[in-house]
């Protein structure tokens, strides 16, 4: 069963031991992760693993609409479980929660340019044959940029909110020294 387990990580949709690897393999993963950081750190592979697979999909161009869907899905299940992982660890370590969604959003980006060129490649590839439709790794890629792009602006506001507080802290905290 460790076996089979274990051979599932490298699976894709479409693989026989895809399954295994979403309902068994990461599960398992899952709870051997301990502390909220460890949880936190296992939501964002998991999301990042999504995109992978739709980058190998891509560029074995096996990457449909529904897989994208399914892949999405899961990605914002993952990236929501993460986000919310981090929030509770917030009050712990600001630096540490800064540097699990620097990583995070690193990787996202990386892999977003990853299959915006996988999809470029591939609408040059469809304009030579004539073929209109938008490859799904373009869709993926843009979307995923879109993501990136929010998730910044989402977290330069929160440092601006916790600076102002801090501002604030040191502000009150001058006035009744005197």
């Amino acid at each position: 069963g460790g076996t089979v387990a274990y051979a599932a990580l490298g699976s894709i949709p479409g693989d026989k031991l895809y399954a295994v690897k979403i309902k068994v393999t990461e599960p398992l993963l899952d709870t051997l992760s301990l502390t909220k950081v460890a949880k936190a750190k296992r939501e964002a592979t998991k999301a990042i693993s999504r995109l992978d697979e739709a980058e190998k999909l891509a560029l074995k161009e096996k990457l449909t609409p529904e897989t994208r869907i399914k892949l999405e899905k899961h990605f914002e299940k993952n990236v929501a479980n993460f986000d919310d992982r981090v929030k509770s660890i917030e009050s712990l370590s600001e630096k540490r929660v800064e540097g699990l969604r620097a990583s995070f959003d690193s990787s996202l980006n990386s892999r977003a340019n990853n299959l915006e060129k996988i999809g470029e490649d591939q609408k040059n590839k469809r304009f030579d044959k004539n073929e209109k439709e938008e490859p799904e790794a373009s869709l993926l890629g843009i979307r995923l940029k879109a993501k990136a792009s929010i998730r910044k602006e989402y977290i330069e506001q929160k440092k601006e909110e916790r600076n102002a507080t801090k501002d604030e802290d040191k502000n009150y905290n001058i006035k009744n020294q005197e």
